[in-house]
């Protein structure tokens, strides 16, 4: 498990990641990045991040694996506006249900900053949103679709299989084409 891992967005989907880390006693130092200061603070008061920051800058540069959990759209410019800022050499997924246009769009940007990007797409969740319907089980036995290239460092991609391993979720390598088909 990497040292430190920034979830970035901490909604539902996000929330539950940081609380199955938290309940599994998973040693790794665990940092939030959220839009709203509110959501930070929630989250510290939960005892489900160790530190956390409405600023990228503050939160993206010290984490050796960061999962964005947030939609598409925004999961785009959110990569686009701070790209520079992941620590070099660290490995980026997300939680996204589309592949194809987020490993288009995302994998570039960060791979020509040092950072390696790995799709990953969690077959869980609700209908409801926001931290306060985050859940330590959401990803337990769920389907993960991790889509790699093959192009990807295998040890990247090993360490984002291994995460969601941790967690009690089901990982399968697929094409990222093939997923968005299905």
């Amino acid at each position: 498990m990497p040292e430190k891992i920034c979830i970035a967005g901490l909604g539902q989907m996000g929330g539950s990641l940081a609380m199955a880390l938290k309940s599994k006693g998973i040693d790794t130092e665990i940092i939030g990045w959220s839009l709203y200061e509110e959501e930070i603070n929630n989250a510290l008061e939960l005892g489900i991040i160790d530190s956390g920051s409405t600023k990228p800058s503050e939160t993206l540069d010290k984490a050796d694996l960061t999962i964005l959990c947030m939609p598409v759209y925004p999961l785009i410019d959110f990569v686009e506006a701070n790209a520079k800022r992941f620590k070099k050499g660290s490995i980026v997924t997300d939680i996204s249900s589309v592949k194809s246009i987020i490993i288009e769009e995302v994998r570039p940007l960060l791979n020509e900053n040092g950072v390696h990007f790995i799709g990953s797409h969690p077959m869980a969740g609700t209908e409801k949103s926001g931290l306060k319907s985050a859940a330590a089980d959401l990803y337990n036995k769920a389907v993960i679709f991790i889509c790699s290239h093959c192009t990807d460092d295998p040890a990247a991609i090993s360490i984002v299989r291994e995460f969601w391993r941790d967690i009690d979720a089901q990982p399968f390598e697929v094409d990222a084409i093939e997923h968005d088909d299905a």
